[in-house]
This record gives C-alpha cells, sequence and structure tokens, in this order.
C-alpha cells in the first residue's frame, strides 16, 4: 500500500514542495561558496576562493587553513607564515616567501601575492606585459609582448618583411616596395600609380604619366603605353611616320598628331598639336584661359573669358591704355610720362632717374645723382637742392653755391664770395700764400719782414670785439655764426679779431662760449674794443680786419 495515499493531500503536496528546495535537480553540482568551483572539488567549499590557493597544498585552501604554512603552528600563533624573514606584520605578501617585497604597482600587494602587478585591470595569468600598465593589450607587432614592455619596438603591420617606419605600404603587403611615380607611396596603396592625375581604375595608361589620356587609336590604351598608337597594324617601333604628315617620328615633335608645321609655342620640344599646356604655364589648354600665352595666374580682369596675358582689350589699371601698350599696366598712368626714359612709366618705376638707386633710398629721386652728394647734409642731393650750401641764398643767386655764406661777401667784387674764393683780394695770389689775402698787393712787398705785407699792414682797422658776424652789434647771431664757421663750413669771419672774444689770439669755441655766458649769464663782457668800436690794443698773429 503506497503510504502517501493516506496521508492527506495538501500535506503530500508541502512535503514535495519542500524537498524539490532543499535538494539540487538531478545532474546539477552544488557550489556553496559560489565561488564557480563545485563543492566536490572546491578546497575551501564555504569560502569564495576562485585562485583555489593552497600555500602547503595540503588539500585546503589557505582561506579556510588555519596553518597554511603547514609548519604545525597555528596561523594565529606563526609570527611569520611564509619563513621568509619578514614578520606577517609587515610583508606585503605573509603566505608567499617574497625577502624583496618587490611591489610592481604599489598597492600594498606584494607581486609575489598580487593577482595584477601592474594594476592595469588585466590579470596577470592573460597580461602580455604582465609588470607594464597596457589595459589596452596593445601588440602591434602580434608577437604576444605587449608594446607596453616590448623591447623590440619595430613593428610590420603588413607582415611583409619591411618594418612599418620604413614600408612605403605600411598596411598592404609590398615587400617589393615599387613605387612608380617615387612619391613615397607605394603602387600597392597608391590609387594613382604614375600621379598624372587619373586614378588606376580609370587610367588607361596606370603606370605611365599621361594626364591627358591620349588614346590615338582609341582602343583603351593611352598612347604613351600602345605599342600600336595609329592601329595600324604596324608596331609603332617600325612604322616611321606614324602621324603621316610627311615629317618622320624621329624628328618629328608630335609624331602620332598631323602637324607639318611643327608649331612649338612654349620651345619644351613638343608640338602644339600634342602638348597638353602649350604655354607651360601649369595650367592644361582645355582649361587656359590663355592657352598659348603664360599666365599661371589666370588673371581675367575684364572678365570676357580670355586672360589678361592675350586679351588686347585688358586695361588692367583703367587708365586709357590697353596694358599691351601700357609703360605701368597696373599704375594708373594715363599720361605715360617716363622721365628716364626706360619704358617704364614713372608711376611704377622704382629708379624715377635711372641712377641705379630706388627711389625710397635716393636723396634725389627725380635727378640722378649716383654719388649722393649733399654738401649741406640737409637730406636733399644737391643736383635737386635749390640751395647746396644751406644758407637759405639760392643756389641760382647765390655767389658761394656750395659754401655757406649768407652774407654774401665779396671782398673783391670778382662775382665769387669770399667764402668759396681762394682770391680774395684778386691780386692773382692765392688767399693761402697772400701776405694781405684782403687787399691787393700782387708784389707781396712787406718791408718789416713781419710776414703781413705792406698793403694791409699800414692798415688798422677798427672792430667791436665780439661782433663775429661784422653787423656792429653783439647779439645771439654772434655765437651762431662762430659756431657756423668752425664746424659747418660757414662763412670766413671778415674781422678774426672780432671773433676772438676772449683775446687769447686764436679763433675757437671758447669764444663763442665766453660770448654766451656774457649775453645771457650776466658773466665778463669781451675784452677792448667793446663795447664801441676801436683799434686792437693786444697785438696777435690774427689775421687783419678786412672791414
Amino acid at each position: 500500500m503506497c503510504v502517501a495515499s493516506l496521508l492527506p493531500k495538501a500535506f503530500v503536496v508541502a512535503l514535495c514542495v519542500a524537498w524539490v528546495a532543499a535538494c539540487p535537480l538531478v545532474g546539477q553540482e552544488i557550489d556553496s561558496d559560489g565561488d564557480g568551483v563545485p563543492d566536490s572539488s572546491d578546497n575551501c567549499p564555504t569560502l569564495p576562493n576562485p585562485g583555489q590557493r593552497d600555500i602547503d597544498r595540503d588539500g585546503k585552501g589557505h582561506l579556510c587553513d588555519d596553518d597554511d604554512d603547514g609548519d604545525g603552528i597555528p596561523d594565529t600563533e606563526d609570527l611569520d607564515n611564509d619563513g621568509d624573514a619578514i614578520p606577517d606584520a609587515s610583508d606585503n605578501c605573509p603566505l608567499d616567501p617574497n625577502t624583496n617585497q618587490r611591489d610592481t604597482d604599489g598597492d600594498r600587494a606584494g607581486d609575489a601575492c598580487d593577482a595584477d602587478d601592474d594594476n592595469d585591470g588585466v590579470a596577470d595569468r592573460s597580461d602580455n606585459c604582465p609588470l607594464g600598465v597596457n589595459p589596452g593589450q596593445e601588440d602591434a607587432d602580434r608577437d604576444g609582448i605587449g608594446d607596453a614592455c616590448d623591447l623590440d619596438t619595430s613593428i610590420d603591420a603588413d607582415l611583409d618583411g619591411v618594418n612599418d617606419d620604413t614600408d612605403n605600404c605600411p598596411d598592404t603587403e609590398n615587400p617589393g616596395q615599387l613605387d612608380t611615380d617615387g612619391d613615397t607611396l607605394g603602387d600597392a596603396c597608391d590609387g594613382d600609380d604614375d600621379n598624372d592625375g587619373f586614378p588606376d581604375a580609370s587610367d588607361n595608361c596606370p603606370l605611365i604619366w599621361n594626364p591627358g589620356q591620349r588614346d590615338i587609336d582609341n582602343d583603351g590604351l593611352g598612347h604613351h603605353c600602345d605599342g600600336d598608337d595609329d592601329g595600324d597594324g604596324v608596331p609603332d617601333a617600325m612604322d616611321l611616320d606614324n602621324d603621316g604628315d610627311g615629317i618622320p617620328d624621329a624628328a618629328d615633335n608630335c609624331s602620332l598628331n598631323p602637324n607639318s608645321d611643327q608649331k612649338d609655342t612654349d620651345g619644351d620640344r613638343s608640338g602644339d598639336a600634342c602638348d597638353p599646356d602649350d604655354d607651360n604655364d601649369g595650367i592644361l589648354d582645355r582649361d587656359d584661359n590663355c592657352p598659348l600665352a603664360a599666365n599661371p595666374g589666370q588673371e581675367d580682369l575684364n572678365m570676357d573669358g580670355m586672360g589678361d596675358a592675350c586679351d588686347p582689350l585688358t586695361d588692367g589699371d583703367s587708365d586709357g591704355i590697353p596694358d599691351s601698350q601700357d609703360n605701368c599696366p597696373q599704375a594708373f598712368n594715363p599720361g605715360q610720362e617716363d622721365r628716364d626714359g626706360d619704358s617704364i612709366g614713372n608711376s611704377c618705376d622704382g629708379d624715377s632717374d635711372n641712377d641705379t638707386l630706388a627711389d625710397d633710398v635716393d636723396n634725389c629721386p627725380l635727378s640722378a645723382n649716383v654719388d649722393q652728394k649733399d654738401s649741406d647734409s640737409d637730406g636733399f642731393g644737391d643736383p635737386c637742392d635749390d640751395d647746396d650750401d644751406g644758407d637759405t641764398i639760392p643756389d641760382e643767386v647765390d655767389n658761394c653755391p656750395l659754401a655757406s655764406n649768407s652774407g654774401q661777401q665779396d671782398g673783391d667784387r670778382d662775382g665769387v664770395g669770399n667764402a668759396c674764393d681762394d682770391d680774395a683780394d684778386n691780386d692773382q695770389v692765392k688767399d693761402n700764400r697772400d701776405n694781405c689775402p684782403s687787399i691787393s698787393n700782387p708784389g707781396q712787398e712787406d718791408d718789416d719782414g713781419d710776414g703781413l705785407g705792406d698793403a694791409c699792414d699800414a692798415v688798422q682797422a677798427t672792430f667791436i670785439r665780439g661782433d663775429m658776424n661784422t653787423d656792429a652789434r653783439v647779439n645771439l647771431a654772434d655765437p651762431i655764426f662762430s659756431v657756423e664757421y668752425l664746424f659747418k663750413g660757414g662763412e670766413r669771419p671778415a674781422c678774426p679779431d672780432a671773433m676772438d672774444a676772449n683775446d687769447d689770439g686764436r679763433m675757437d669755441l671758447a669764444d663763442a662760449i665766453w660770448l654766451l655766458g656774457y649775453l645771457f649769464l650776466s658773466d665778463q663782457p669781451p675784452f677792448q674794443p667793446f663795447p664801441a668800436a676801436g683799434s686792437d690794443p693786444s697785438p696777435d698773429n690774427l689775421p687783419a680786419c678786412q672791414i
């Protein structure tokens, strides 16, 4: 009799449910600690230890073994469980001997017991660089050693025997490294092997440069790589006049295009009939707005479709003169002025006087003066300076145009001012040899032999000391006159003694300073004769006054 049949139905159902919950399904392994290791083979079935570590190999995992090193001393009493002479309290791997205490990632777990020595998130057992951080596990050369620790850094991604750093196609196998057009991109990965602008897939000569894609006989082979260009059945090597223009191919500048005139606009030995760029300006004729005149910029100011280089109607500067006739096509100059006659208009001529000096550095840009002479140093060259000596007297009326003499003194009234007259008394004896330069004495008589000629020895001129410019006044103009004479080649004084304000027998800067002190600082006045005119009471060797 079935016992179950004698029990209440509800009780039987409850009993069955409890049995199903307590017992696993038939064939299912039990894993009490859920560490992925079935209890039947788990060395620590009640404590999760997926690594199943067993230090002393006694069949008990170290997490549940109270004597991990199997030395008979319980772990709680054993001060150095791994016997590496490092006390457990300071040992970064107390259960693994590691006297060097190496800890690559500095996480306080020694490498001997750290499942991820470099702490990059990849367990050492599967890390291609266990001691080098490389979370991405990069291995460019696919040698099983990660890039982070691979001492052989040469990479050959396409495995063609050529390292990537020298491979002209690093991602495409090409051990021969063929590069037809020499553009450093190997043919194996170059979409235009001959670099003619046409992709190989549509190029009728993929390995020979032919930007025009010329195909004389329309057989799909460009003439540069077609062995029978005219398709007459006679190989080009044997056909002496392929285009039949009466000019042998050996001498024909367009051997495949009839051109008996042999016209070659750019002189590149390729006749216009077959030259894709007749003017050699880098623009193919089919796109060139001036196919027979070089104009790489394709300028077309009047936008009529004809480039300026060949358009007879172009007037780039809008001055009413066509560029073909304009001496300054880019600079407005309707009058076509050309001062130096060099066919370059003044408006665009960088050297207007044609003296080889650019206008921006020429002190006379409109008057030729190669030596840049500027007598008065005023920045204006003599050829274009109307007052070369800077004495305020225009050159055209100046009796000494190249020597400053604002007073225009001319002792001998010969039209040549004293400042530039080497014979001031016109006695035919040069002043530098004349013993009386201010008074004519052609015989140079000097009875007393004092070096001063008799003609001026007898003359005792009167003057005012300090009246340096002999205008009968002593004022600021006098020291200015002295400085001009001493340092700027100014007018020669008519009375040297008047210049000698301090009466030291010399004409120098000290005289101008002395006079300025008197005029503005109430210092000592000039010596006698002063302030009234008189003769010199103190003899000296200064030349006689020419007053």
